[in-house]
């Protein structure tokens, strides 16, 4: 009878310690909108918007702080989040951007939804 105690009650104590699904949840939204804000600057870095750069920028900057906390209360250390994050990923800037002539880059399908999911635009309206 006691070892099913443990086997019910032990799992159970164990489950409550660890990370909420809220606090998971925080953190993967707060990496997905730091990609997001870091590579959507890119376009406006590239036409010469230095405000919208910079808010996004900044934004991006909050968000990197949140995830990185975030990541501490779900069990991933600064080197672990910092790894998700996508500064240098050619294969995500191609799947955010086309890339034109003359160093254009156009959003795609992709960049729209993730901009829309963040909801970057107002960021940007202020």
């Amino acid at each position: 009878m006691r070892r099913l105690w443990a086997a019910i009650v032990l799992p159970l104590a164990v489950a409550a310690c660890g990370p909420s699904q809220e606090d998971a949840a925080a953190y993967a939204d707060a990496v997905r909108c730091y990609n997001a804000s870091s590579m959507y600057s890119q376009m406006f870095l590239v036409t010469g918007e230095q405000e919208s750069t910079r808010r996004l920028l900044d934004h991006a900057k909050a968000l990197r702080s949140q995830a990185i906390a975030l990541g501490d209360k779900i069990g991933k250390d600064e080197k672990a989040v910092t790894a998700e994050f996508k500064n240098d990923d050619t294969g995500y800037l191609h799947r955010f951007y086309i890339v034109g002539g003359g160093g254009s880059l156009t959003p795609t399908g992709f960049a729209a939804s993730e901009v829309l999911y963040c909801n970057l635009t107002p960021l940007l309206q202020q």
